[in-house]
């Protein structure tokens, strides 16, 4: 008896000491974001970041209602939250556990910022735990606005098309400041997996699940008291003309981008959104 309990004990100190050890090693190789005032080049896709750059686009330029399509798109509690929404982290892992598999997206924009800013596209639990660590650190250091700004501003909104500035340029060729509601809704639909939803804009049409994300967009934008019905009814109305003033891409640009799509996501759709890299756990 005193032999088992000798052995459970060793066990028990020999297991606690492994997990003290990986933390440890998790805190140690994890980036911290004491540059992430400053200019530097993100690890994720290697963009430039940097306030004093034509590309930078501050947060005041921003329209109120295209800020508002992707926090209510992505994050609805981002002003709540001090880096997690724990209600979505929970329903992330119950439904991955009914599924069998890591579908639901959970993680918040600053998560996401975090993840692009200092991590790169490794699959694994122990990303998920440095976007976590990143993520709470980079709420001390920034106000939510400044977090936006920097989110606005590395983000993927399509094939190698990073920042709202570029976005705001490739799909409607106009000044960020010129965005609609619409329009902002468009950019928020392409952010759970660019490269598959940016396709309606390569055919010059919206798909079915293009329209209907973008409606519901728009509509949580008045759920959530961000614009008011009249702003939403004329948001709607746009849809039906949202690439009538934008400029086609060079037809080269759209095979080589056809190419890349066909290349990584075989038999794939807008629809299948849930393979996206912000998946739970980014596998």
């Amino acid at each position: 008896m005193l032999r088992f309990l000798f052995a459970l004990l060793l066990s028990i100190v020999s297991f606690l000491i492994l997990v003290s050890l990986g933390a440890a090693w998790i805190l140690v190789t994890t980036p911290r974001p004491t540059n992430i005032k400053s200019c530097f080049t993100t690890e994720m896709y290697q963009v430039h970041v940097c306030p004093k750059d034509a590309s930078y686009t501050p947060i005041r330029e921003i329209p109120h209602g295209v800020k508002m399509a992707v926090v209510v798109s992505e994050d609805g509690s981002f002003y709540d939250h001090s880096g997690f929404d724990w209600f979505e982290l929970r329903e992330s892992f119950k439904k991955d556990l009914k599924t069998g598999h890591f579908s639901r997206g959970g993680s918040t924009i600053t998560q996401q910022l975090a993840k692009n800013l200092y991590l790169n596209k490794e699959k694994s639990i122990f990303r998920k735990i440095r976007e976590a660590i990143i993520a709470s650190q980079i709420e001390e250091l920034l106000t939510k606005e400044e977090i936006l700004e920097k989110y606005f501003n590395v983000v993927e909104f399509g094939p190698k098309i990073y920042g709202i500035k570029a976005a705001a340029q490739f799909y409607f060729s106009k000044k960020v400041s010129e965005l609609t509601v619409t329009e902002g809704a468009w950019l928020a639909m392409l952010l759970p997996n660019p490269t598959k939803n940016y396709q309606s804009f390569r055919k010059g049409t919206l798909s079915p699940f293009a329209r209907r994300e973008i409606s519901k967009i728009i509509n949580r934008l008045v759920s959530f008291k961000k614009i008011s019905q009249a702003n939403a009814d004329e948001a709607l109305i746009e849809i039906d003309v949202i690439f009538s003033r934008s400029k086609t891409p060079p037809p080269e640009k759209v095979q080589a981008d056809s190419d890349q799509d066909e290349d990584n996501s075989v038999g794939s759709s807008e629809e299948s959104n849930e393979d996206s890299d912000d998946s739970w756990f980014g596998i």
